[in-house]
């Protein structure tokens, strides 16, 4: 049974919230600012910076939750 939270894993995990939070922004941005426009022209170059930006973000977020859930619940036995 776990007692109490890991406070270093949840810092860990909200650091990497954090850090997600600009690729979340930045990725549907250049999307639709560069991406399109460029995708038009037949250059692929900001279309795959800003897809790769976004599943950075994804990325990011997904192991921040998984860092703070299991700073306050633990690992499974």
């Amino acid at each position: 049974m776990h007692t109490g939270t890991n406070k270093e894993l949840l810092v860990k995990g909200l650091y990497q919230l954090a850090f997600s939070i600009p690729f979340i922004f930045a990725g549907p941005s250049l999307y639709f600012s560069l991406g399109v426009r460029d995708w038009n022209d037949g250059r692929y170059v900001w279309t795959f910076v800003s897809i790769l930006f976004m599943l950075l973000a994804a990325l990011l977020f997904v192991r921040g939750i998984r860092m703070s859930m299991r700073a306050f619940f633990g690992r499974k036995p």
